[in-house]
C-alpha cells in the first residue's frame, strides 16, 4: 500500500470482516507437515486470540514452528480476510485475558471451550490480505504490518 490513507482502508474493512466472523481456518506446519484446523477466535484490533485443544496438533506445531495463517470468512467467498503471523502460546495473566476475550465474545461456546483442556495462542499478524467483491478488491489489497 503506499499511502497512509490506503492503508487505514484496507485496516478498517479487515476489521468490519473480522466482526462478523466468529471462526477461521488456522494453517500450522509441525515436522514438514501441513495442517489446518477450524477454530473460533476473538481479536484486538490485528491481534487475534485462538483457544486450542492443549494436546492437539495445532499447539504441537506451533510449539515446533511458530509461523502460521489464517483464512477467516463466513464461507462465503466474497468478503475475506487472510493473515500470515507468528503464533505463541500464551502463559498466566495473558493466557487468561486472552481467554476471557474469547468468552466474551462468543459466551455461547464457554461450555464447549472447557470440556477439555486448552490452550490460548496469540497470533500477531505480519501481513493481511484483504478481499472484497462489493468494493471491487480482488485480487486482495494487501498491507505488511
Amino acid at each position: 500500500m503506499n499511502s497512509q490513507r490506503s492503508r487505514d482502508e484496507v485496516r478498517d474493512v479487515t476489521l468490519e470482516i473480522l466482526g462478523l466472523c466468529k471462526a477461521c481456518t488456522l494453517a500450522t506446519v509441525g515436522y514438514g507437515i501441513p495442517w489446518a484446523t477450524s477454530v473460533f477466535f476473538a481479536n484486538e484490533a490485528l491481534t487475534i486470540y485462538l483457544i486450542l485443544e492443549k494436546g492437539g496438533k495445532s499447539i504441537a506445531n506451533i510449539v515446533s514452528n511458530p509461523k502460521v495463517a489464517l483464512a477467516i470468512d463466513n464461507r462465503v467467498p466474497d468478503r475475506f480476510v487472510q493473515i500470515g503471523g507468528v503464533a505463541e502460546a500464551l502463559k498466566g495473566p495473558e493466557a487468561e485475558r486472552g481467554r476471557q476475550l474469547v468468552y466474551g465474545r462468543l459466551p455461547e461456546y464457554k461450555s464447549f471451550f472447557e470440556a477439555v483442556p486448552t490452550s490460548v495462542v496469540k497470533v500477531s499478524s505480519r501481513v493481511v490480505y484483504v478481499s472484497d467483491m462489493v468494493r471491487g478488491w480482488f485480487p486482495a489489497r494487501t498491507v505488511n504490518l
